[in-house]
């Protein structure tokens, strides 16, 4: 069987390598692999999956979910101070990017990115023959608006706080985005570490589309929930497009049990928060390490030296896993570390000092 012809050129997203495939390659323990390239949190919801198993035997795991996921949706609202009619529920936010790039997105279709970013924008547009034009960012990695507003395209992919580099968009170069027309989509998947948001322009705006979800600072990863909060035209446009059924029935009481709880999040992205702080004011102090401030729950740093692929594949021997961008042009020397709990930091600050002597 023939595959499409875009294979011949597409470059996939780069997987993860599973904990279990790295201990058997270093000759480690599955367990003792610390994961610090994921951005996912280091704290597991105990008292939310509790509650969850009381519910557990009422769950109708024989039935779809309700279609319209209007309980989460009414859960989402509250949470986010608006109206039901402009939500999208999603498994993840990687299938709200593919529900939007399928809605707007022709073969040839040009589609703007603020390079680097998140490597999902690229696949999600180059997979319906979209075409990709990638706007570097300045030397702080701030987001270009004087050439992204020179720019023609169908879509304006933008992420705030941006995954890799941890800063936030501007909030009036994104205004003066939307003032000249163009269609936006902000993934803002790790909003709660800025709580810098704009989500209160989608009501004026029906060129504006926010992508959130559950999987960051609600410790949700591996349930798959996401969003999306735009205008109600847009919403009626998206779930034209919007499987029926993505989510399981389980995910989506989760999902409510957490946001419930809100507050439970918010003790434990304010601990990330602080430990963020502290691992970059020692990041700083470390001879060829040019750390970046982050609004998010990672740090992305340099190493001065040219040395990053080396220094990440000795961290790798010791169980310390991080993101390394060596096949990125623009970030070819540079590492992403996850926040994490205070003792793992160490050992990875620790074990980086004695590395980069």
């Amino acid at each position: 069987m023939k595959e499409r012809r875009i294979f011949s050129y597409f470059k996939p997203y780069q997987w993860e390598e599973s904990s279990e495939a790295i201990a058997k390659k270093y000759g480690l323990e599955a367990h003792s692999i610390i994961r610090f390239d994921t951005n996912t949190s280091p704290f597991t919801p105990k008292k939310w999956l509790e509650e969850l198993s009381s519910l557990i035997k009422d769950i109708k795991v024989n039935h779809y979910p309700d279609t319209t996921y209007i309980s989460l949706k009414r859960a989402l609202a509250e949470y986010n101070e608006c109206e039901v009619e402009e939500i999208v529920v999603t498994n993840g936010a990687d299938e709200a990017l593919d529900i939007i790039a399928k809605s707007y997105i022709d073969c040839e279709d040009s589609v703007v990115i603020s390079s680097p970013t998140y490597g999902m924008f690229r696949i999600v547009v180059e997979l319906l023959g979209g075409r990709i034009i990638e706007v570097n960012r300045l030397e702080d990695f701030e987001d270009d608006f004087d050439s992204l507003l020179e720019k023609e395209a169908k879509l304006f992919f933008l992420c705030s706080p941006n995954n890799p580099t941890g800063n936030s968009c501007r909030y009036e170069g994104v205004l003066k985005l939307l003032e000249k027309g163009k269609r936006i989509v902000i993934d803002e998947a790790y909003y709660e570490f800025s709580l810098k948001s704009f989500k209160e322009l989608i009501k004026d705006y029906e060129n504006l589309i926010i992508v959130r979800t559950l999987s960051k600072a609600f410790a949700l990863a591996g349930a798959r929930v996401g969003y999306i909060l735009a205008n109600k035209k847009i919403v009626e446009h998206l779930n034209k497009v919007r499987p029926p059924n993505s989510l399981s029935v389980i995910s989506l009481a989760l999902a409510e049990i957490a946001l419930k709880n809100a507050d439970t999040m918010r003790e434990s992205v304010k601990e990330i928060i602080e430990e963020r702080e502290i691992c970059y004011s020692e990041l700083k102090n470390i001879k060829n390490i040019e750390p970046y401030k982050s609004e998010a729950n990672f740090i992305l740093f340099k190493i001065l030296n040219g040395k990053a692929k080396y220094i990440h594949e000795k961290l790798m021997e010791r169980g310390l896993v991080l993101r390394n961008f060596e096949h990125n042009n623009l970030l070819s020397n540079f590492l992403r570390f996850t926040v994490n709990l205070r003792e793992n930091n160490k050992k990875f600050l620790n074990t980086l000092r004695y590395l980069i002597l």
